[in-house]
């Protein structure tokens, strides 16, 4: 399970209070979780494209926050990447919306 480096992540936006005018903190929390265990997990987009069947732009998407993901897309993007996602909820539930 690769949860260490994105709640690191997510810990620092936390504290921050804000994600310098990129939008709403908890969705640039999410994107910077999701961004680092993926990367913490060495894994590339195409590689988490594959696991959920859908393409690279999707996931490009994702991380440049240009599409926003659900509770049910979360669950699926954890299994892809290795990451609890109940601990990733957790960890944004700390975030200042």
């Amino acid at each position: 399970m690769v949860l260490g480096a994105g709640a690191q992540v997510v810990e620092n936006v936390a504290l921050r209070g804000k994600c310098g005018g990129l939008g709403p903190p908890r969705d640039e929390a999410l994107r910077a979780f999701i961004v680092a265990t993926r990367e913490a997990a060495g894994l590339r987009q195409v590689d988490v494209a594959e696991r959920l069947g859908r393409y690279q732009s999707y996931v490009s998407h994702v991380e440049s926050r240009q599409k926003v993901i659900d509770v049910v897309e979360l669950m699926a993007w954890a299994e892809a990447i290795g990451f609890d996602p109940v601990e990733a909820i957790r960890h944004l539930a700390r975030v200042a919306n």
